[in-house]
């Protein structure tokens, strides 16, 4: 798991740039998996944002297990994409296994 010491100020200058409800677009960053606990926080808790584009990142599946962690009372996420990153079979299986007992909202996913 992501440390909880770690910080990206870049990362938290940039979500806070968005809108709460908005689509907010964090592709093409080299964002790794110690980045996804502040997306989760700030993106999908803070912001309730609608639509999450992590495409073409580094995550691999201890940040898609993450995310499926930060989906658990999720009620405004529509759309998550996460293209073109390494999330494997086993990031796969966590998030479909949170969307099947916890999703109300989400919609769309891009594998």
């Amino acid at each position: 798991m992501a440390s909880k010491d770690y910080r990206n100020p870049q990362l938290e200058s940039d979500i806070n740039k968005y809108e709460s409800h908005s689509k907010i677009d964090l592709s093409f960053r080299q964002l790794t998996d110690r980045d996804i606990d502040i997306v989760v926080q700030q993106a999908i808790i803070q912001k309730q944002c609608t639509v999450l584009l992590l495409n073409d990142n580094l995550i691999t599946s201890e940040g898609a297990t993450i995310i499926a962690n930060g989906l658990c009372n999720n009620t405004t996420l529509k759309e998550l994409n996460l293209w073109n990153n390494q999330v494997s079979d086993s990031g796969v299986h966590s998030l479909s296994q949170a969307l099947s007992v916890n999703n109300l909202a989400l919609r769309s996913i891009g594998l």
